[in-house]
């Protein structure tokens, strides 16, 4: 048997609440999937797998589909999903009072725009028919075929009415939501923390998964020089290699760092070390880092100051690599296991792209046997809840 394992990942942002069917972030989207499933999902190519619906058939021109349920689909809390579950989901998703930035998704939907819009004069009834406990028709203003893929997204997920009802605003808290998917919601520490439980009740094995810890990453965007001469830079890390798959060390480096300031201040250099100290790895002087940076300027420069700052900090060599290419020859964040350098990468962020990071998020999807499968790289093994080491990594 495999040992049970307890997962650290790493979020860039926090969900200001966890409520799937109104949030207003794509980055929340990890963490809606672990603990909600809904009636499809989709793989990483895009191909659409049944979850809670046992089958979807649409009409000879795919404007009415008639969704059927599972049997066997059930919340956390021993209740059956039913069809009402999604009906109210998806309602409250168009209600007047919402402001989701995903309304557009169900607006194929008759009626949905007018409802959303309160326009009680409408004679389209909105397009949403419960034909029994487990069996949803949902008629369309046009031929959509495919439709039923935009119901993988997490605003399409079921809720649970009754007890928001009951609960009133905190039907979202720990101990209160009740969700079925993977895992449950056991703890938050706002902004700092947010842990995960497998959920017995889910449709399908969780493998050796027993316990999932989001925690924030410190964040990599640097601006290096001032006024209009201000250079976005971003850091990558090796995260599948030592020492950079120890978070605490990957903490340390950022407070070194101190966004490329050209001397580290004594609090940085205070919280570096300490950050060091708990990842227990000891600075001796064989210990180097390689950072990879473009040979052109002022990149190479900032480079520089970066591999001494960390040096002053906590004592560790950092060799400056050059290449005339992209510094992501060295190291490629979306294949990291072909590198054997402990690398960190320092690139230059385009003016015309978006420099906001995106979420390091856990990110599963499950293979044949319902096993989860982690996408991201940027995962840290941890100790099993009766404090065995794990022995290997999903």
């Amino acid at each position: 048997m495999n040992t049970l394992l307890q997962l650290f990942a790493l979020l860039h942002t926090f969900p200001s609440a966890f409520d799937w069917t109104l949030a207003d972030s794509t980055e929340d989207a990890a963490i809606y999937n672990n603990l909600m499933d809904g009636l499809v999902e989709l793989d990483e190519k895009g191909a659409l797998h049944l979850r809670v619906a046992e089958s979807i058939t649409a009409n000879h021109d795919s404007s009415e589909f008639q969704i059927t349920l599972r049997k066997d689909a059930r919340w956390s809390d021993g209740q059956v999903v039913e069809a009402q579950h999604f009906m109210d989901a998806w309602v409250r998703l168009l209600s007047p009072q919402s402001t989701s930035p995903y309304l557009n998704l169900a607006y194929d939907i008759q009626g949905a725009r007018e409802f959303h819009e309160g326009r009680s004069e409408s004679t389209l009834p909105l397009g949403i028919e419960l034909k029994d406990s487990r069996t949803l028709i949902v008629r369309l203003l046009k031929s959509v075929p495919h439709w039923e893929k935009t119901t993988a997204m997490f605003p399409f997920f079921p809720i649970r009415k009754d007890l928001m009802t009951r609960h009133g605003a905190n039907w979202n808290r720990p101990g209160l939501l009740v969700t079925n998917g993977a895992f449950t919601l056991k703890s938050v520490q706002p902004g700092k923390e947010i842990v995960f439980s497998r959920n017995p009740q889910a449709l399908k094995n969780t493998g050796n998964v027993a316990q999932v810890v989001w925690r924030r990453d410190p964040p990599l965007d640097i601006l290096w020089g001032t006024g209009k001469g201000t250079q976005p830079y971003r850091l990558s890390m090796n995260s599948s290699k030592f020492p950079l798959n120890n978070l605490d060390f990957r903490e340390a480096l950022i407070h070194a760092i101190q966004g490329g300031a050209p001397q580290v201040s004594a609090a940085s250099m205070e919280q570096a070390k300490t950050a060091l100290n708990k990842s227990g790895i000891a600075i001796t002087p064989q210990f180097q880092l390689d950072l990879s940076v473009r040979a052109v300027e002022p990149d190479f420069g900032f480079a520089t100051r970066i591999a001494q700052n960390i040096k002053i900090a906590i004592g560790a060599h950092v060799r400056v690599r050059t290449d005339s290419a992209d510094a992501d020859l060295y190291f490629d964040p979306k294949n990291p296991e072909a590198s054997d350098l402990k690398m960190v990468t320092l690139t230059r962020i385009k003016r015309d792209t978006q420099t906001k990071i995106s979420a390091r998020t856990l990110g599963y999807r499950k293979d044949q046997n319902g096993i989860p499968i982690l996408r991201d790289v940027r995962l840290e093994k941890g100790r099993s809840p009766s404090g065995a080491e794990p022995n290997d990594r999903r």
